[in-house]
């Protein structure tokens, strides 16, 4: 048996980097030829989203060579009320009477817990209560959302959202209640894999197109096979790279030219979320344009930390530094330049602080 997992498209609209990523989701489920493609929540951004948009899924999943599982997320918890059609094998998991989730098959046992204002403690009561009513002959994979609690998690990795925990769980819950897979969202920052137990896994594809920027690099889903570790699926996807350029004002290479070729070298269908930070001699306020306009205008706004030293490079106090600087390059055969980079930023952060 083979399952594409993913979730967290935060649809809004029938077009668009959201849109397209379940568009590119969908080919490589019919490309890889899977049974099953899961969305673990939070397929809509929001009720009114799942409302406007239910005809375009229907017509996207027509005729579709695999059956697609669906469960509510927070944004979407309400959207998929009795009688409401998705179209043509979309099967939802989502009563809160969890065992009419239940789907029985030779190869595995597959269940989804659709998202509900759960505290960790029942969740994990429910879990043990579900566990006894489940067959033991077969894998069990089961359909969450939620928060994973054993994981130091930026608040930030789980989209837009308030403050508060979102049915919070821990490896060892569904480990206890016998699970092989938990194919999970919520988290949206990366992909992550972690062990329950002997061939147990719990996976968060993170989000197939970026939400926010924090959610950078390429976007993958989940390629599932009973008995083997989840594997990583990259996806043509909207998606973010950061691009970190360190200047230091001692090369002879322009710093214009510097940031040049590391943008050269950026993915093309990436947005590109720029960083600059080191030392200069020169115009801090026309290198800033400079690169803003070899950025062009649509680019999200950079962070420039650099800093013009070129004050300090040129005071008596630091010419003398410089000088013993290079003596004792001349006398050590084992100086590293590396380390005589990291002596002059330290130097001439000392000189700043000190307003000399």
């Amino acid at each position: 048996m083979k399952i594409l997992h993913t979730a967290d498209f935060h649809l809004q609209t029938a077009e668009g980097p959201r849109w397209q990523a379940l568009e590119e989701v969908v080919k490589e489920a019919r490309n890889r030829e899977v049974d099953y493609l899961t969305i673990a929540g939070d397929l809509f951004d929001s009720d009114a989203d799942a409302e406007a948009l239910r005809p375009r899924i229907r017509d996207l999943f027509r005729k579709a060579p695999f059956q697609t599982l669906v469960i509510p997320g927070n944004h979407d918890a309400r959207s998929y009320s009795a009688g409401f059609y998705f179209g043509e094998g979309v099967r939802l998991l989502a009563d809160q009477n969890w065992l009419e989730n239940l789907i029985e098959l030779p190869e595995a046992v597959l269940i989804g817990v659709p998202f509900a204002e759960l505290g960790a403690r029942e969740l994990h009561h429910r879990l043990r209560a579900l566990d006894e009513a489940l067959p033991d002959d077969r894998p069990r994979i089961l359909l969450y959302h939620g928060e994973l609690l054993d994981a130091s998690f930026d608040r930030g990795a789980f989209g837009p959202e308030e403050t508060g925990r979102y049915m919070p769980s821990r490896l060892s819950f569904f480990r206890e209640a016998g699970f092989d897979y938990v194919l999970a969202g919520h988290f949206h920052s990366n992909f992550d894999v972690r062990a329950l137990g002997p061939g147990g896994f719990f996976v968060y594809p993170g989000s197939p197109a970026a939400v926010t920027r924090r959610e950078v690099g390429v976007r993958k889903a989940a390629l599932i096979e009973v008995g083997q570790e989840p594997r990583e699926v990259p996806l043509e996807t909207f998606h973010y790279q950061r691009i970190q350029v360190r200047l230091d004002a001692f090369r002879e290479e322009k710093p214009l030219d510097r940031v040049r070729k590391a943008l050269d070298s950026a993915d093309p269908a990436a947005r590109l979320l720029l960083e600059v930070s080191g030392t200069i001699r020169g115009s801090e306020a026309e290198l800033a344009e400079a690169l803003r306009e070899l950025l062009g205008a649509d680019a999200p706004e950079p962070a420039f930390t650099f800093r013009d030293v070129s004050r300090l490079v040129s005071h008596p106090v630091y010419e003398l530094f410089e000088h013993e600087l290079d003596q004792l390059e001349n006398e050590r055969d084992d100086f590293d330049v590396r380390d005589k980079a990291r002596i002059r930023e330290m130097v001439l952060r000392a000189m700043s602080e000190a307003a000399l």
